[in-house]
C-alpha cells in the first residue's frame, strides 16, 4: 500500500498493488487506487471527518470545506466503484475500469514513477432552490460536471537512461569479480612459477664438486721407480 498526498484534494490519497507492468522495456509494480478513498462513513469510519455535516452514499468525496464552501464532490471518473444510486439519476455514464481508473506506475529499484494516470471526476451538488424558479422542482442529486485523465510517461530516452543505470551495480559487481578472480589466478601462478624455478635450482649440482668426486674415482697412472 502507499499513500500521497494532494494538495489539490487537500488529503492522502491511498492506493493498492495491482500487477506488473513494462513501460519501455522497464518492469514496474502498478499501483491503483483504493476504493475506500470515496467510501461512506459507514463503510470506512477514517472518512467521517470528510463528511461536512452530512454523509452521502460511498462513491463521492466531500471538498466543500476544501473549495472555500462550494458543494463541490470527488470522485472517480463515470462514477467508478460508487453507489449505483448516482448512475441510476444520470444519463450517459458507463464506467470502465481499464479508462477510468486512477493508477500510476513505479520502477521498483528508485521508486521513480514512470507511467500515471491520474483520473478524478468533479460533481456538484443539485438540490432544490426556492429563490429560482428554474429550480424548484430539481431534486436533489449529484451531478457530473467533467473530469480529468492527466497522462504522464516515461519518454524512451529516459527509459534507456534508466535501464543503464539499473545495469550499474550488476556491471561494477561482474567487474569487480573478474578482477578478483584474475588477480588471484595471477597471483597463484607467480607462487607456483617461483617454487618450480627453486626445485629447479636445486636439483643442478655446483660444477666444482662435480669435478672433485671425479677426481675420487679416477685411478692413478702407474708410475716408475728408479
Amino acid at each position: 500500500r502507499l499513500e500521497l498526498f494532494s494538495q489539490d484534494l487537500c488529503r492522502t490519497l491511498p492506493f493498492q498493488y495491482s500487477s506488473e507492468e513494462e513501460v519501455h522495456g522497464l518492469q514496474g509494480h502498478r499501483f491503483v487506487g483504493r476504493t475506500d478513498f470515496v467510501d461512506s462513513e459507514s463503510r470506512d469510519e477514517d472518512n467521517s471527518c470528510f463528511c461536512n455535516g452530512e454523509c452521502l452514499p460511498s462513491g463521492l468525496m466531500n471538498m466543500t470545506s476544501c473549495r472555500f464552501g462550494a458543494p463541490v464532490f470527488v470522485s472517480y471518473p463515470h462514477f467508478l466503484d460508487a453507489n449505483p444510486v448516482y448512475l441510476s439519476r444520470v444519463q450517459g455514464l458507463r464506467p470502465n475500469r481499464e479508462k477510468h481508473q486512477f493508477y500510476f506506475t513505479v520502477e521498483p529499484t528508485y521508486g521513480i514513477p514512470i507511467d500515471v494516470g491520474a483520473r478524478v471526476q468533479l460533481n456538484m451538488l443539485m438540490q432544490p432552490f426556492s429563490h429560482f424558479s428554474m429550480y424548484k422542482n430539481v431534486p436533489k442529486t449529484v451531478f457530473p460536471v467533467l473530469w480529468v485523465d492527466q497522462r504522464v510517461t516515461i519518454t524512451e530516452r529516459l527509459a534507456r537512461e534508466l535501464r543503464m543505470a539499473l545495469l550499474l551495480p550488476t556491471v561494477g559487481l561482474v567487474t569487480g569479480c573478474s578482477a578478483l578472480i584474475s588477480g588471484t589466478i595471477l597471483l597463484i601462478s607467480l607462487v607456483l612459477r617461483a617454487r618450480r624455478k627453486r626445485a629447479d635450482q636445486d636439483t643442478v649440482k655446483p660444477p666444482g664438486q662435480v669435478g672433485l668426486e671425479q677426481s675420487q674415482y679416477q685411478p692413478s697412472a702407474p708410475t716408475l721407480k728408479s
